[in-house]
């Protein structure tokens, strides 16, 4: 009896020594990506796949996305949570979150692939985005839904609703349905003023900077101040909370000309707040659910927008859309 009670001991002790070991490193940072906790999705990409990291898969949960990475040499389990277009944590994570489905039968009902994705207002073709994606296809039920990552994190998921696709984005579930067309390798989705085109076609599976337009000075006001390519910077007044006294913002401003332009606010947490411009009139504000209040407003005095954006509230001289 005294043996067997041993044994057991032994064992127990033993297998929680490898549990607590594991716990402990899986939510280890990861030394060599350190650097770039914090830094645009999309334009880190490329560095992470540089240092040697493969690909695995990416998880949508609530406002953030988990994408999963092998590492050369090791062959550990790397996970990055990425919210609000950039990286807020690079660590190790358990071997198992790296596992994918291998079975022939799940391969041919869903299958994910990196592309090239265009967002874009339907009427103005001004680009709020345009770069790498990650492109989910489901077919199981003879369904076709589709889920789309953008690389600065947006999440686009398109359900099949009769003939149409119910939208659902960061914001939550759009009250328009969109209607979805297909040329060879690309769909577009269109719904309200918005238009997503998702290519799966000889895309690289990121874009440099010359294929984004990062060095090109016709790209739109959203691509350019996304970049932080200003025509011009200064202060405006600005509050971030309700019944909070107005103080002072810094912004930059990227203008298309004609009263169409997007306005970059650095808010005093150190959040952005992007606010758009079209034809003159504010169209809406990078706003999600996250924000809780995603209420956008505006008036206008002489040539002064009182804009509000949730709890957000921001006066714009006319002369910063403009110019002059």
């Amino acid at each position: 009896m005294r043996l067997l009670m041993s044994v057991f001991i032994f064992v127990f002790v033993g297998i929680t020594a490898t549990y607590s070991f594991h716990s402990v490193n899986a939510q280890e940072p990861v030394d060599a990506l350190s650097d770039l906790v914090g830094a645009k999705a999309g334009q880190a990409e490329n560095a992470i796949k540089d240092r040697g990291y493969t690909w695995v898969k990416t998880d949508k949960s609530g406002g953030s996305a988990y994408s999963y990475w092998r590492e050369s040499g090791s062959n550990k389990c790397v996970t990055i949570r990425t919210a609000d277009g950039r990286y807020q944590s690079i660590v190790y994570a358990p071997d198992f979150d790296c596992e994918t489905v291998a079975s022939t039968e799940s391969a041919s009902v869903s299958t994910t692939v990196e592309g090239k994705c265009r967002l874009y207002n339907e009427k103005s073709n001004r680009y709020r985005y345009e770069g790498s994606c990650e492109i989910e296809q489901d077919k199981s039920d003879g369904r076709s839904e589709y889920k789309i990552t953008l690389g600065n994190g947006d999440f686009y998921h398109f359900v099949p609703q009769g003939a149409k696709y119910k939208v659902e984005m960061r914001q939550g579930w759009s009250s328009h349905l969109a209607a979805k067309t297909e040329m060879g390798n690309v769909a577009t989705f269109e719904w309200y003023k918005w238009k997503l085109s998702a290519d799966t076609g000889d895309a690289p599976e990121t874009m440099d900077e010359s294929s984004t337009g990062a060095d090109d000075e016709s790209a739109n006001s959203a691509v350019r101040a996304g970049q932080g390519k200003f025509d011009a910077t200064g202060k405006i007044p600005c509050a971030q909370a309700k019944g909070q006294p107005m103080g002072q913002c810094s912004f930059g401003v990227a203008r298309d000309g004609g009263g169409t332009a997007t306005v970059s606010v650095s808010l005093p947490d150190g959040r952005k707040r992007a606010i758009f411009f079209e034809n003159g009139k504010p169209t809406g504000a990078d706003l999600s659910q996250a924000d809780g209040n995603m209420d956008f407003s505006y008036t206008k005095e002489a040539d002064l927008y009182m804009i509000k954006a949730g709890n957000e509230r921001y006066e714009i001289p006319e002369a910063v859309i403009y110019g002059g």
